[in-house]
Formats: structure tokens, C-alpha cells, sequence
């Protein structure tokens, strides 16, 4: 069975399990915290996918991850993670994860909203760039912005699966592409 499906599985499963402990919301916030925190860690799925890690040390760095992004270990999130070590699963930890956070959002009207830009972006200019993604207000919108000074101006809008590349690099990179693409023809 592919990961994906396995992950997607185990994902449903702790949603279902979240809500039936009116925990969804704050499997939600740690699961959010925690990946954040799991994306610094580069080898993290060696770790966990390491046959030579016993499952009480796996059991116990997840417990620590996920400790050291919440404060501490919710209820949910200690038998789930007990359950990804039993089931000998936990190097799927962070796609079941992300698996989650995609069902919850989808449960709950949110969209995410990944905003790059080169300077900060004021309230007024999120308020115009949300009646754009939502205009009738069906959904809820959940901004994370990041300042990257290489993109000259202008922003990268990342919604979910899809990208909407506005930045001045990128629009002078496809000018030289063009420029280099009509100096080939003519030699």
C-alpha cells in the first residue's frame, strides 16, 4: 500500500478520533505548530525510519518534537503518537500530519494562504488580496506571509496546490529567458 494512502488512512483516523474528543480545533493548532517545527529538522524521517531506533526512542523523540513546539503532549496527540510507534508508522508522522491539517481545513471552510513578498505587506492590501481569493466570504482565510528581499517586488501567492507568481524577479527572469530565446534563433 503507498504511503500516501497509508498516511491519508491514519490522517482520517485522527480526525475522526479528534472530534469524537471535541479536540479537533487543538489538533489542529499543534499539528500546525508541529509541522513548522518538524520542517527545521531536516533528518527527522531518518530518525524515525531508522530500524535501528527502538520504538520507545521514536515514541520518545516524537514526544519530544511535539513537546517542544506545544509546550506539551495534548491527549490526542499522545495516542496518536503511540499508535504511529506501535504500528511501527511514525516515519509517516509528518505527511499523516499534513494529511490532517488539508481534512480539517477542508471540514471547516479554511484556505491557506502562503504569502511571499519582498517587503511586508500592510492590512489593507491582505483585506484587497482576500476579497480577491474569497469574494462571496464563504471561507475562512489563514495567512502565513514571509519577507524574501531576492524577489526584487511585487509577491508569490501559494493557495493550497496553486501558484500566483506577481514577482519582479521572476517577470525580469522570463524577459532574459525571451531574450535569449530570440538571440539563439537569429545565430
Amino acid at each position: 500500500m503507498s504511503v500516501g494512502i497509508v498516511s491519508k488512512r491514519y490522517a482520517v483516523a485522527l480526525l475522526e478520533f479528534a472530534n469524537s474528543k471535541d479536540a479537533a480545533r487543538q489538533t489542529y493548532a499543534d499539528a500546525s505548530a508541529i509541522m513548522v517545527s518538524l520542517s527545521s529538522i531536516p533528518n527527522y524521517r531518518q530518525i524515525l525510519s531508522n530500524p535501528t531506533v527502538s520504538q520507545a526512542q521514536k515514541t520518545e523523540y516524537l514526544e519530544n518534537v511535539v513537546r517542544g513546539v506545544c509546550g506539551q503532549v495534548s491527549t490526542v496527540m499522545d495516542s496518536f503518537i503511540s499508535l504511529l510507534t506501535r504500528e511501527k508508522r511514525s516515519e509517516m508522522f509528518g505527511d499523516m500530519l499534513h494529511n490532517y491539517l488539508d481534512l480539517y481545513r477542508v471540514e471547516h471552510n479554511i484556505i491557506s494562504a502562503y504569502l511571499i513578498s519582498a517587503q511586508p505587506v500592510d492590512a489593507s492590501t491582505i483585506k484587497h488580496l482576500e476579497s480577491v481569493i474569497n469574494p462571496d466570504g464563504k471561507y475562512s482565510v489563514e495567512w502565513t506571509q514571509k519577507i524574501d528581499t531576492t524577489l526584487i517586488g511585487g509577491f508569490k501567492l501559494l493557495l493550497d496546490d496553486r501558484l500566483l507568481d506577481a514577482s519582479v524577479k521572476t517577470r525580469i527572469d522570463n524577459i532574459k529567458k525571451l531574450l535569449i530565446d530570440n538571440n539563439n534563433r537569429l545565430v
